[in-house]
């Protein structure tokens, strides 16, 4: 068992972009250290998560990830009852929600983080999934956090 003890402190900072270049070197630094593990094929595309921030969230990327060809990643996430789209869809939901409560993020960093080319493309695809603007939705969770703390 391999594994990293991060202080919570450094989880709460601000999410910081890096250069393309740098997000790739270390992407084929880390490639080895990657899951390969036994469990459904779409337990092991949740490598996308990790892959998002590296602006590698095409189904190509995994597909190439998982030395397949994306034939057959699609064939076997639909074993699974999944498709790459609907992994891709979570992975950002859970990226994008946790960046705009846990932190005083830019949105355009927000949209990085949740593997957009552009702040419209994340605008219009937050807009299309929550009904609202990011913008609203931080306001909502800061203010319900306000009231649970009495303020």
């Amino acid at each position: 068992m391999s594994g990293l003890v991060v202080n919570r402190g450094v989880l709460e900072r601000q999410l910081a972009t890096s250069s393309p270049f740098l997000r790739k070197l270390a992407r084929e630094q880390l490639a080895a250290s990657l899951p390969r593990s036994p469990g459904s094929f779409s337990m092991k595309v949740r490598v996308i998560q990790r892959m998002i921030g590296e602006g590698y969230c095409e189904a190509r990327a995994v597909a190439q990830y998982f030395r397949v060809d994306r034939r057959t990643l699609n064939r076997r996430l639909e074993h699974d009852g999944e498709s790459y789209s609907s992994i891709l869809q979570r992975v950002r939901v859970d990226v994008a929600c946790r960046a705009l409560h846990g932190s005083d993020c830019s949105m355009s960093q927000v949209a990085d983080a949740a593997g957009f080319d552009s702040l419209s493309a994340f605008s219009r695809w937050f807009q299309r999934s929550f009904a609202c603007t990011a913008s609203e939705w931080r306001a909502r969770q800061h203010g319900g956090a306000r009231r649970r703390r009495g303020g």
